[in-house]
């Protein structure tokens, strides 16, 4: 049984397609693989982010609490200074 050229064209045709197919589905499954390392590498810095911005909420908190522990102290300290003042002024 004799093919025409046409088949035998067709048929060459479909080997190649399936070649690249398979090579594009190894790049692809490559391509996967390495990705996983990129995803990693975001929820990283994901993390890393989320991290440095409660690391910073808390330690503003704290340098917030520190000036107002430190302004009492002395609105407290200008008091009795004050105080001492003005009962020195009036001997």
């Amino acid at each position: 049984m004799e093919t025409c050229a046409s088949h035998t064209k067709l048929c060459e045709d479909v080997v190649i397609i399936k070649q690249k197919i398979l090579t594009l589905s190894d790049g692809i499954s490559e391509h996967i693989k390495s990705g996983a390392s990129w995803r990693g590498f975001m929820v990283g810095l994901g993390i890393t982010i989320i991290l440095n911005i409660i690391t910073f909420t808390y330690l503003f908190g704290q340098l917030n609490k520190q000036v107002e522990i430190n302004t009492d102290k002395w609105a407290k300290l200008e008091d009795i200074l004050y105080s001492n003042f003005q009962s020195n002024i009036g001997k």
